[in-house]
């Protein structure tokens, strides 16, 4: 399989999104990437990416095989401030993105079409 050449934009880097398994490959998908960088944009604040890209190998990917992280189109951002993440929701809302995950320490976003919206928490 050919790689995409992504754009990341003026906020993102590659390596920022690339898998954590070791294997350090990245297949994000570019409306999502561009979407980030709008979120990022409007925030006008930092927005560190913890999870990006998953191999089908990573321990999570084997763990959860439908995720979105396979796909490019999911990440996991640091957020341990409830008005940051607070923000961040409603900004991403505002942007379409209809798949977030709470967490005490980071929110998941996600823009997979071949998914029903939903909001979860993790315990």
């Amino acid at each position: 399989m050919k790689k995409k050449n992504i754009n990341y934009g003026k906020w993102f880097t590659e390596e920022e999104f690339m898998c954590k398994c070791g294997c350090y490959t990245t297949r994000m998908d570019q409306k999502f990437v561009d979407t980030l960088n709008k979120l990022r944009d409007l925030l006008d604040r930092p927005m560190k990416i913890n999870s990006g890209y998953r191999c089908p190998a990573h321990p999570e990917s084997v763990k959860y095989p439908g995720s979105s992280h396979i796909k490019g189109v999911a990440v996991d951002i640091a957020c341990e401030d409830s008005g940051y993440r607070r923000r961040v929701i409603r900004m991403a809302e505002d942007l379409w993105v209809n798949r977030i995950g709470i967490s005490g320490k980071f929110l998941h976003l996600d823009l997979d079409v071949n998914k029903a919206p939903a909001y979860w928490h993790y315990n």
